[in-house]
């Protein structure tokens, strides 16, 4: 409630200081308008945003819906001959973030996790790269919404991707209470900081370890992508991917279809094996570039 005729340190002599309880209000005050808040209020995306976002009712009813008419595949080009998503591309078995959208089209070809190259022939001088604040799912290490690589395929309309598995959203277990996925049975109100850790602000439960699918029993555990939601015949393929994005696969059993299927329970052991395999390749290549450094 106090306001200053100065800047600066200025402001610490109280005869340039004013102080009334009438400065202590939004700048709405005496318009009668509601949308204009009279009192100090957090920023308004209303005035930022032409349409609100849909309330987490609204959003549900609209998965819902989706998923009576049987329509909860995402929209995918499913005959471009590319088993990742469209806002993705293939390198070394996995689906990265193109380095077209990454680069703003200035360095579109990938020639690793973590470089993309202005054109051919790539060498030192046309490369770009970014490793980001750590060496694994950041820079240009990442997939198309920004998360870890993943293996071929996409996820339902009603599910999220959290180190490279489907889950049913949170947004849609929790009612939009806790809408951020930080672990397997876990939900929080903070997607990611100190916050997302705090237990009062986060929610865990068995019901949370799901997959997608409204319902159905197709997807009812958590999955690996699924190549069927981005390309038509896609068929599933192991990759070396990074720790963080392995599971182990499985068949199921009975099935007189012997298409393989991921499973997460049994991800476990070949998770623990890739964390040790990884780490030691990533030492390696490393080392291999420092000695080509000092050379």
């Amino acid at each position: 409630a106090t306001c200053c005729s100065t800047t600066g340190l200025g402001c610490w002599n109280l005869a340039n200081d004013k102080t009334s309880e009438a400065f202590n209000v939004g700048g709405g005050a005496g318009d009668h308008d509601a949308s204009t808040p009279s009192e100090v209020h957090f920023p308004l995306k209303s005035l930022t945003e032409e349409m609100p976002s849909p309330s987490p009712s609204a959003y549900s009813a609209a998965i819902t819906a989706a998923a009576a008419k049987g329509d909860l595949t995402p929209a995918e080009n499913m005959t471009d001959g590319n088993v990742c998503s469209d806002n993705e591309e293939m390198h070394d078995g996995l689906c990265y973030g193109t380095c077209s959208a990454l680069t703003n089209g200035e360095a579109p070809i990938r020639t690793s996790p973590w470089t993309c190259c202005e054109s051919h022939p790539c060498s030192i001088r046309n490369q770009r790269g970014q490793l980001g604040t750590s060496l694994l799912c950041k820079g240009f290490d990442v997939s198309g919404d920004g998360s870890c690589p993943h293996n071929p395929g996409a996820c339902l309309v009603d599910e999220e991707m959290f180190l490279g598995v489907c889950y049913k959203k949170c947004s849609l277990l929790t009612s939009g209470e806790h809408p951020y996925r930080i672990a397997p049975a876990t939900c929080s109100k903070f997607s990611s900081g100190w916050d997302s850790l705090n237990p009062f602000n986060g929610k865990t439960s068995k019901s949370f370890d799901v997959g997608g699918g409204a319902g159905d029993s197709e997807d009812a555990e958590a999955h690996m992508p699924e190549q069927r939601l981005t390309e038509s015949g896609g068929i599933a393929v192991i990759a070396s991917a990074p720790a963080v994005a392995v599971l182990a696969l499985a068949t199921r059993q009975g099935d007189k279809d012997p298409a393989p299927r991921w499973s997460f329970r049994a991800a476990t052991a070949a998770l623990k094996k890739t964390v040790q395999e990884e780490e030691e390749k990533l030492k390696t290549v490393m080392k291999k570039r420092r000695l080509r450094t000092m050379q």
